[in-house]
């Protein structure tokens, strides 16, 4: 196999890479001055202890749209509403994108970053993904088990690997990842035998075993997954200060990147294996089937269309967790990459701020575009009326499926093009 000569360090040096972490520790030293400096950069606004609101405290504003929008806006983003989010003029987009590589692009068109993947890149991404060939997801796990030993087939990847560390040393990396993926479905086939004979027992898989193979994936393609809780952000709005501690955030594996941020990750815990279903489009919230509309309906309705049609993405995540992710990446915008942040866009300047929301094992890719006006407006206001920005996303992709893991690892892969 080609990838055999290709050694991780060619794949770092590919993208003017360091192996080692000693970036990140120096980076540690100095993240709260570099904060300091960036914010100043930015004009990152300042307030007094009498700006601070609580949660149940409400604006008094003179806009009629503001005042059927949000009352308040929690200084939590977990508790944070898709109409608050919308009070802010930010809106999901009505359709999901093919691919994560679409979102990426969006990107790269404009700031530069984020490009295709050098030749070494390839040949490091193609050997990854062929010494991963399983493809099962969580739905069709007990499905498959009852075939054939899901177990068996991860056990024999696993010692195929170990024979390929031999010549190859990065694949520890895919065997770490390989493993998460076992004592997840471990855990998963113990929750569903013991649901059979006690229908009352609930345990499904935790949010850190999925977390866990999340992190796994994204080392293998060299990002590093920090904690939320390091990155905390925070945000004056009108006359509430909101904080935000994201679940994870991804940083490039380099001492240059070290307090760029290039992803804000929120992980949405699903309390069964239908969350983790992307509904038809055929079908509403309560699974029944829409009623084919006639042309005079549809010609009555295209008018209002933009009140009426729900984004595609509210039948796959709860609102409220699309309300805080859309709020943490526009709270988190001081910690990204510089590329990102204040693009010069025909009159002015927009802010490019990614993220991705993890369901399961599923991954979904965003974007939050806003213009800098729109950013001072929500920090002098509070609100928005005429300023409208959106936020783009992918359609999930599953980290179990061979197909859609591919992807991912392309797409991950190309975080380090900065």
């Amino acid at each position: 196999m080609q990838v055999k000569n290709v050694h991780p360090t060619q794949f770092y040096k590919a993208q003017g890479q360091s192996y080692t972490l000693e970036g990140e520790f120096l980076a540690q030293l100095k993240v709260t001055d570099g904060l300091k400096l960036h914010n100043s950069r930015v004009g990152e606004m300042h307030c007094s202890s009498d700006s601070y609101e609580s949660d149940s405290e409400s604006f008094k504003s003179d806009s009629p749209y503001y005042r059927n929008a949000a009352k308040s806006l929690p200084s939590s983003t977990q508790k944070w509403t898709s109409t608050m989010l919308e009070s802010l003029g930010i809106y999901y987009n009505n359709d999901f994108h093919k691919s994560p590589t679409d979102i990426l692009n969006m990107i790269t068109e404009d700031t530069g970053i984020f490009g295709g993947l050098t030749e070494q890149q390839n040949l490091y991404v193609e050997g990854m993904k062929n010494s991963m060939t399983f493809d099962c997801t969580i739905q069709d796990f007990i499905e498959i088990m009852q075939k054939k030993n899901m177990f068996t087939v991860l056990d024999k990847e696993i010692a195929n690997i170990k024979e390929l560390r031999k010549e190859v040393p990065y694949t520890s990396l895919a065997e770490d990842f390989i493993r998460s993926v076992k004592m997840m479905l471990t855990h998963y086939f113990h929750f569903y035998t013991k649901s059979i004979r006690c229908p009352a027992f609930h345990n499904p898989v935790p949010k850190d075993r999925f977390v866990h193979i999340f992190r796994s994936f994204a080392r293998i393609c060299n990002l590093i997954v920090e904690p939320g809780s390091a990155w905390k952000g925070e945000m004056v709005l009108g006359k509430s200060h909101v904080v935000s501690a994201a679940d994870l955030v991804l940083l490039p594996d380099n001492s240059e990147s070290a307090l760029s941020v290039v992803m804000v990750v929120t992980v949405f815990e699903a309390k069964s294996s239908k969350s983790l279903h992307l509904k038809s489009n055929t079908e509403d919230q309560n699974g029944k089937k829409k009623p084919k509309m006639s042309s005079e309906d549809t010609a009555s309705s295209d008018s209002e269309e933009h009140i009426h049609l729900k984004p595609a993405i509210y039948s796959k995540i709860p609102q409220n967790i699309l309300a805080q992710h859309g709020v943490e990446l526009l709270i988190h915008h001081p910690y990204y990459r510089k590329e990102l942040n204040l693009t010069k866009h025909e009159l002015h300047y927009m802010n490019y701020l990614p993220g991705m929301i993890v369901i399961g094992t599923e991954v979904v890719l965003t974007l939050l575009k806003i213009d800098d006006f729109h950013v001072a407006d929500l920090k002098i206001n509070g609100f928005s009326v005429k300023r409208k920005a959106t936020i783009y996303y992918s359609e999930p992709k599953d980290l179990l499926k061979k197909i859609d893991r591919d992807l991912l690892f392309d797409s991950f892969a190309k975080l380090c093009n900065i």
